[in-house]
C-alpha cells in the first residue's frame, strides 16, 4: 500500500443530505464503485472538485462538495482503471469532512448525461470508454475556466 505523503484537503461529492460537517467511515462497498474495482473499505477522494467530477456520471441536479477537515495523506489506489484520469486517492481510516456548496447547476446542466451517452455509444469497448472519461474530464475542466470557477474551493 502506497501512501501520499504530501498532506492535502480532498474532496468528496455525494447526492445524500449530509450536515455541515460529517464523519465518513470507509466502505467496502457503495454504488458508485465499478464490478472490477478491489473490494476494499475505503473512501473515495480527488484533490480537486473538476477531478471528482469526472470520477462518475452526473444524474440530476443536488450534489454537495464536501472536503477532508483538515490536510491529510490518502492511499494510492492499486486496480483502478482511470486513476490516472481522476488522480483518486482513497482515505481508509474514518475522517471529518465539512460542507463547501452545492455544484452549480449550469455546470450540471452541461455535463448531465454526456458521459453516460458517450459510453454507450462505446459500451464494450474497454480503451474507448477510458477515452470517453478524458473528454469527459476535459469539458469539465474548460467549464471552470470559461466560468471563471475555483476548482480547489
Amino acid at each position: 500500500m502506497k501512501i501520499n505523503q504530501n498532506r492535502k484537503h480532498y474532496y468528496h461529492i455525494t447526492d445524500e443530505d449530509w450536515p455541515e460537517q460529517v464523519r465518513l467511515y470507509p466502505l467496502k462497498e457503495n454504488r458508485g464503485r465499478g464490478a472490477s474495482e478491489p473490494k476494499f473499505s475505503r473512501i473515495c477522494v480527488c484533490p480537486s472538485v473538476p477531478l471528482c467530477l469526472s470520477a462518475f456520471e452526473i444524474y440530476h441536479y443536488r450534489y454537495a462538495i464536501y472536503k477532508t477537515q483538515y490536510a491529510i495523506t490518502a492511499v494510492q489506489p492499486w486496480d483502478l482503471s482511470d486513476q490516472f484520469l481522476t488522480k483518486e486517492m482513497w482515505i481508509i481510516k474514518p475522517i471529518n469532512f465539512i460542507f463547501v456548496g452545492m455544484l452549480d447547476e449550469m455546470l450540471q446542466k452541461e455535463i448531465q448525461g454526456y458521459r453516460h451517452n458517450l459510453i454507450h455509444f462505446y459500451f464494450g469497448n474497454y480503451k474507448a470508454d477510458l477515452e470517453v472519461q478524458a473528454i469527459y474530464k476535459d469539458k469539465i475542466f474548460k467549464y471552470f475556466e470559461k466560468n471563471k470557477l475555483n476548482p480547489i474551493p
